[in-house]
């Protein structure tokens, strides 16, 4: 019995020795509030300049106010979601362009956006749009 107790003392003690040593390593540490606060909040909408103006964003229409994309009407499939006219619904220019953040999209005899490619970023998809201006039909990538 006595052997077991000289075990479990030793164990106690390196323990506590260990600890003290990984406080000796690693140095005090203090948490930081603000950063898990940061990291746990939801993240904030992409910032707008154009109040009034509309994008798609999946199957979400939404309209720039205060400087932020707002929700304002959210369709019952991403393929629904149209630019020009801001609504949801079919599209109604057969062949005609849009851009769903990065993806570019084309009015189908459907009349459903179809996926012509994924952009680079957004940014890329409205240069495609700029280019097919005159010609949508011309426009097979960006």
């Amino acid at each position: 019995m006595t052997r077991i107790r000289r075990l479990g003392c030793a164990l106690a003690f390196f323990g506590a020795l260990a600890s003290f040593g990984c406080q000796v390593v690693f140095g005090d540490f203090e948490v930081d509030d603000e950063a898990f606060q940061e990291a746990t909040d939801p993240p904030r909408a992409d910032p707008c300049d154009d109040a009034g103006e509309r994008r798609c964003s999946g199957a979400r229409l939404e309209l720039c106010g205060d400087g932020e994309w707002e929700l304002e009407e959210e369709c019952s499939a991403e393929n629904l979601c149209n630019e020009v006219p801001a609504r949801c619904g079919s599209c109604s220019e057969v062949g005609s362009l849009q851009c769903n953040r990065s993806r570019l999209q084309r009015c189908s005899t459907t009349g459903a956006w179809t996926l012509v490619e994924t952009c680079r970023s957004e940014e890329h998809c409205e240069s495609a749009l700029e280019s097919g201006a005159d010609d949508p039909a011309s426009v097979t990538s960006c």
